[in-house]
Parts: C-alpha cells; sequence; structure tokens
C-alpha cells in the first residue's frame, strides 16, 4: 500500500527536581523541560505550557500540577524520592552514601569523606615550574595540579613556595623535593610560607657542629625534643635534597617531617 505521513517527533520533557519551592529561583515548564518542587510537604511539577517563570508558588493552576496527577507529554515514568537506594548505594540529603554509612561523595561540592580503605593509593607528583629573575613565587593550587608532592628542580634563584589556605584544606600533606647539585647560601635558597595572615608551625630540630679533631669536619645532629615555633606571615628555608612534609591542622600548616635550621 501506500506509505502514510510521517508522525510528530516522540519528544518527552525531562523532569528536574529543584527541591524546596523558593520564590527567588527561576523555575521551566516547556515540551523540553518540567521542573519540580517540593511546597508545603507536597510536590508539584511545573505545567509544560508554562514556560519561564519565577515568583509564582504551587499550587497555582497556571503554572503547577500536583504530583501524583496526569502529566501532559511525559511519555516515561518518573521516580522521585527523598531517599533512593541503588545497588547497595543510598542517594540522601544530595551525597551518595555507601549502604553502612562510612563513606559519601559529594557530587555539588566535589567533595568525598568518610572511612576509606584501599589497598593501594597513590596522588600526583608535579614539577615546579621556575623562572631565571631575580627570585621566584610559586603558589600551590591542589585544586589544579591534583598533587601531593612537588618537585623543585634545580632552582637558580631564591624561590619562595606559598602553601595554599590551611583553613580551606584542613587534613591536606603536602611534600616538597628541592632537587639542587650545586646549592648556595642566600642565592638559589628554597623558601615555604604562608598564605596571608595564617600561621606555619616548624621545629628548629638540627645543629651543625664541628669536630674537635682539627680535621674540620661538620657533624649534623637532630634534635627530637625541640619545640614547635610559630609564625604568622613569615617563611622558613627549606633544605635541599631532601624530603619535607606538611599538614594542614585546623587553620595552620605543621612541618610534620623535615630537617630545619632556622634561617
Amino acid at each position: 500500500g501506500k506509505d502514510g505521513n510521517d508522525g510528530a517527533d516522540g519528544k518527552s520533557p525531562a523532569m528536574v527536581f529543584r527541591g524546596d519551592y523558593s520564590h527567588t529561583a527561576t523555575y521551566y515548564g516547556t515540551s523540553y523541560r518540567l521542573d519540580c518542587v517540593r511546597y508545603n510537604g507536597a510536590y508539584y511539577i511545573a505545567r509544560i505550557d508554562a514556560g519561564e517563570f519565577s515568583s509564582i508558588a504551587p499550587p497555582d493552576s497556571t503554572k503547577w500540577n500536583a504530583f501524583g496527577g496526569s502529566f501532559e507529554s511525559v511519555a516515561t515514568q518518573l521516580l522521585l524520592a527523598e531517599n533512593a537506594n541503588i545497588a547497595g548505594w543510598i542517594f540522601k540529603d544530595g551525597k551518595l552514601y555507601s549502604q553502612n554509612g562510612l563513606f559519601f561523595l559529594n557530587g555539588a561540592s566535589g567533595e568525598f569523606g568518610g572511612i576509606i580503605r584501599s589497598s593501594l593509593f597513590f596522588s600526583n607528583s608535579k614539577v615546579v615550574t621556575l623562572n631565571q629573575s631575580s627570585y621566584t613565587q610559586v603558589e600551590i593550587k591542589p585544586e589544579e595540579d591534583f598533587a601531593q608532592w612537588y618537585i623543585i628542580n634545580e632552582p637558580k634563584t631564591k624561590t619562595y613556595i606559598i602553601l595554599p589556605k590551611a583553613s580551606d584544606w584542613d587534613g591536606l600533606e603536602l611534600s616538597f623535593f628541592i632537587k639542587q647539585s650545586n646549592w648556595q647560601y642566600d642565592v638559589n635558597t628554597t623558601h615555604i610560607k604562608t598564605s596571608n595572615n595564617e600561621y606555619m608551625y616548624c621545629k628548629m630540630n638540627i645543629y651543625n657542629m664541628w669536630s674537635s679533631d682539627g680535621t674540620g669536619q661538620i657533624y649534623t645532629l637532630e634534635n627530637f625534643n625541640s619545640n614547635y615555633i610559630g609564625t604568622k606571615n613569615g617563611y622558613w628555608m627549606m633544605q635541599p635534597n631532601m624530603p619535607v612534609k606538611f599538614k594542614s591542622i585546623l587553620g595552620a600548616w605543621y612541618c610534620i617531617d623535615g630537617l630545619w635550621t632556622g634561617e
């Protein structure tokens, strides 16, 4: 027989759950998108002919339908749940929780937390790029670098490494290694400092001692009982060719591994 006319496109709008209704928010009811809100304990979905609107609260029937009634042009089933259990993972309050509740993932902030058990965990290393001016200042940005180990490779000028705000990165550990084959004091030294108005705590834990046998030999001694010294807006010189590790603890940076002479 003769071919019939083509039918209309089978389009269905996507439902977007917007949480509690807000009079300041903009909502949409179109053939492509239907916003759904919670209002006074009940759920409402925008009418397909509502268009773009704001400051019109449910149950105003010019813009909203009660959820559970008939929805215009919705060809697929819709799921709306306060809590959802999906393959053992629980979606609740905007976070995805493990079944035992010890781990969560927050998609809005990119944060994950809780108790994590892993057979292997490692992070990236980054070589710090230096210029050849009279001194170099490098700002560490974990949100861009995605690294915990930083290599300062053969600095030729005085270099200052600026830590991120400790108050924004509580618990973060950062490690540095200055690879230096021709170290000269106050010429190509590398220093660590905090962001403005934050404290850093380090230990003056090593001493250089001359030998008494007349050979001119210098011995380095470490004092494990030395106390932390706090400085605000100050900086400390890092020793070359050895790892130094910092940890953010309650809004301040602490050197938890490394040797310091106090310069």
